[in-house]
């Protein structure tokens, strides 16, 4: 089991600023709930939902949803199914499906094996989708298992994508809720482990949807108000950045009690609404809130939504569309000109979205770079990161409001060198390319004279080298994926420190 890296370290170096517009937004509870068919005879009991929407359709339907049936609150039905819709209201199997979907457990210890919280994902090549849930294997083991799907209706067998144990003595650790997406060029996984006191939620990066040699990064995401903490969630890549609604509670009681909406440019550094935008209703059917699954509406600035509800003694799912009110319009039309000349040379402009505005956030890989004024809605930048073939960055703007900031316009950018064993130019700051890197990094030429170290987040010097003309780093093979620190030492004895990301 890899261990966790702590990010208190890199929070005192560098806090990545963010303030999305997150307060316009309210859930209005729905009166009844729906009506969605199990698997189990005589029984609408059902949670955990997650939904993917095919504007177009696919395999005959616009909306499929995973859920998993829980009559009684009977772990031995709790066991991933799918159904399908037109309009998000009403539901029904697929024809030909045989639910439930995740492998049941045949054996008498079911308080000790079971399943749970599944989720959807879709695959890049936009023919095939993934199911995964949790499955507690036993009394100090969890998995996450993975089926996927290029109809909706036959599946794969089970693949076991990351084993965790609640013994290990390193990352004592449960993978509830479990949140995976493909961002674009890799993917992503966050968790909520509950061994831990503070309860934290973790994030995992791989190249495919496998994280077993993954490492466990511990988002900033921690208390609020009342003591709550993230029980379950859902998270979704919406227009370049992340969108969480999170289901919060008590965690000494172990349930939900309200809704959180959550952003975040890179799925580690979260804002969060000051206030939950939905919550239960004291004697309705959706008296407590569990957790729950969202799209973005068909305007754009909203959210459709179909909510757990955890109200003993019945599980029940609901639908509600996001009231939007004094909703912060973001920048338009962003325009990216690139030239290379040995460096990456980039001209950035966009449109104002109203005369309101005081001026603009530019954000460069995740990082606040510049405040602009209402006049400059332009920014001209020479990027050094690069790959030996290609790499990525990414660029965010923000408007700027009297009474707030804007969600983000954002753009990833590709980005290469044609002969990537020359130097960069100089520049103001040592750093390295690329970033996250893999097996090893390149460093710019102002890196070239001095010392270089690595470091993990508990201040453990993991590397030291004199670089001299030598511009490839390949740290130890074995370094587990991660947020690590790398450190400059000039002849001088000036010292700069930078972090850095490293990815299977």
């Amino acid at each position: 089991m890899k261990r966790l890296h702590a990010l208190c370290l890199l929070l005192c170096l560098s806090v990545m600023a963010q303030a999305f517009n997150l307060d316009c937004y309210s859930f209005p509870n729905s009166n009844d709930p729906l009506q969605i068919p199990t698997y189990v005879p005589d029984s609408d009991e059902v949670c955990h939902p997650d939904v993917l929407y095919f504007p177009q359709g696919w395999n005959g339907s616009k909306y499929w949803m995973s859920n998993t049936p829980y009559p009684s609150s009977n772990v031995a039905f709790e066991n991933p199914s799918i159904v399908v819709s037109n309009d998000g209201l009403n539901w029904g199997e697929p024809p030909g499906i045989e639910n439930p979907i995740a492998d049941v457990y045949q054996g008498t210890d079911i308080n000790n094996n079971y399943n749970s919280d599944s989720q959807l994902f879709r695959y890049p090549d936009g023919a095939t989708i993934g199911l995964i849930w949790r499955q507690k294997n036993g009394w100090n083991n969890e998995l996450l298992k993975l089926k996927t799907s290029q109809n909706g209706i036959d599946w794969s067998s089970a693949s076991t994508i990351l084993s965790v144990w609640n013994t290990d003595p390193d990352l004592n650790e449960s993978v509830l809720s479990p949140c995976i997406l493909f961002n674009g060029s890799s993917y992503m996984l966050w968790t909520v482990n509950t061994k831990v006191n503070p309860r934290g939620v973790y994030l995992r990066h791989s190249m495919t949807p496998d994280f077993s040699d993954s490492e466990a990064i511990l988002t900033d995401i921690g208390e609020f108000p009342e003591g709550f903490r993230v029980w379950h969630m859902d998270v979704e890549f919406i227009e370049g950045f992340f969108h969480m609604l999170a289901s919060v509670g008590n965690p000494d009681t172990q349930e939900g009690r309200v809704l959180y909406l959550g952003k975040s440019l890179d799925g580690i550094h979260w804002s969060f609404s000051s206030q939950p935008v939905m919550t239960g209703v004291y004697g309705a059917w959706d008296a407590l809130l569990y957790r729950s699954a969202f799209i973005p509406d068909d305007i754009g600035t909203g959210y459709k939504v179909w909510y757990g509800s955890m109200n003993t003694p019945r599980w029940r799912i609901g639908y509600s569309e996001s009231q939007v009110n004094g909703y912060l319009e973001g920048p338009h039309n962003l325009q990216v000109d690139h030239f290379y000349d040995g460096q990456n040379h980039y001209a950035i402009s966009w449109q104002a979205p109203t005369e309101d505005i005081l001026g603009y956030k530019f954000y460069l890989n995740y990082e606040l770079y510049a405040t602009l004024t209402s006049s400059q809605n332009h920014i001209n930048l020479t990027i050094n990161q690069a790959a030996p073939h290609e790499e990525r960055v990414v660029i965010a703007v923000t408007a700027l409001y009297a009474n707030g900031e804007s969600d983000p316009l954002v753009e990833r950018l590709h980005i290469a060198m044609s002969n990537p064993q020359e130097p960069a130019l100089p520049r103001d700051q040592p750093g390295i390319f690329p970033n996250p890197f893999k097996q090893g990094f390149y460093l710019d030429k102002a890196s070239l004279r001095g010392i270089v170290e690595l470091y993990d987040l508990k201040g453990r010097r993991l590397m030291r080298e004199a670089p001299g003309k030598d511009q490839f780093i390949e740290p130890d093979s074995s370094l587990p994926s991660g947020v690590y620190l790398i450190r400059f030492i000039t002849v001088d004895g000036a010292s700069h420190t930078i972090k850095v990301l490293k990815m299977k």
